[in-house]
Protein backbone atom coordinates (compact mmCIF):
# COMPACT_ATOMS: atom_id res chain seq x y z
CA UNK A 1 0.00 0.00 0.00
CA UNK A 2 1.88 3.54 -1.12
CA UNK A 3 0.16 6.84 0.00
CA UNK A 4 -2.85 7.97 -2.22
CA UNK A 5 -4.20 3.82 -2.54
CA UNK A 6 -7.89 4.07 -1.94
CA UNK A 7 -9.19 1.25 0.43
CA UNK A 8 -12.16 -0.54 -0.25
CA UNK A 9 -15.03 0.45 1.44
CA UNK A 10 -16.24 -2.82 4.49
CA UNK A 11 -18.04 -3.07 7.26
CA UNK A 12 -16.95 -3.04 10.76
CA UNK A 13 -18.97 -3.87 13.74
CA UNK A 14 -19.47 -1.87 16.75
CA UNK A 15 -18.86 -3.02 20.17
CA UNK A 16 -22.85 -2.71 20.46
CA UNK A 17 -22.78 -5.52 17.35
CA UNK A 18 -24.15 -3.25 14.60
CA UNK A 19 -22.84 -2.95 11.37
CA UNK A 20 -21.11 0.18 10.13
CA UNK A 21 -19.19 1.01 6.65
CA UNK A 22 -15.90 2.16 6.83
CA UNK A 23 -17.31 5.12 4.12
CA UNK A 24 -19.67 6.56 6.84
CA UNK A 25 -16.61 7.53 8.98
CA UNK A 26 -15.39 9.76 5.87
CA UNK A 27 -16.41 13.33 6.55
CA UNK A 28 -13.23 14.83 6.12
CA UNK A 29 -10.59 14.23 3.65
CA UNK A 30 -8.25 12.01 6.09
CA UNK A 31 -9.20 8.82 8.55
CA UNK A 32 -7.05 7.41 10.60
CA UNK A 33 -7.73 3.52 11.44
CA UNK A 34 -5.99 1.97 14.71
CA UNK A 35 -5.60 -1.75 15.20
CA UNK A 36 -4.80 -2.93 18.55
CA UNK A 37 -4.44 -6.40 19.34
CA UNK A 38 -4.11 -8.01 22.68
CA UNK A 39 -1.41 -10.40 22.93
CA UNK A 40 -1.71 -12.29 26.41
Amino acid sequence: MTPGDTVPDFAILRPDGSAVRLSEFCTSDALLLVFLRHLA
